[in-house]
């Protein structure tokens, strides 16, 4: 079963802002959400596979946002 985060439970998790999930979703970058009516909600799996997308190894390499 998959767990599903809210917006500030995400945030949370990846020790950002709820803003600036926020933002990242308006700009169309960040981790992929669901929205429920109103609702916006995020999938660990989805959250663990965008951490796993912005890893580098070093400052000079490029990463979203």
């Amino acid at each position: 079963m998959t767990t599903h985060h809210s917006v500030k439970e995400a945030a949370a998790y990846l020790r950002l802002s709820p803003q600036t999930l926020n933002n990242w979703r308006v700009k169309g970058c960040g981790p992929a959400f669901n929205k429920f009516g109103r609702r916006v909600v995020y999938d660990e799996a989805d959250l663990l596979a965008w951490k796993a997308e912005t890893r580098r190894n070093n400052t000079q390499q490029k990463t979203s946002p």
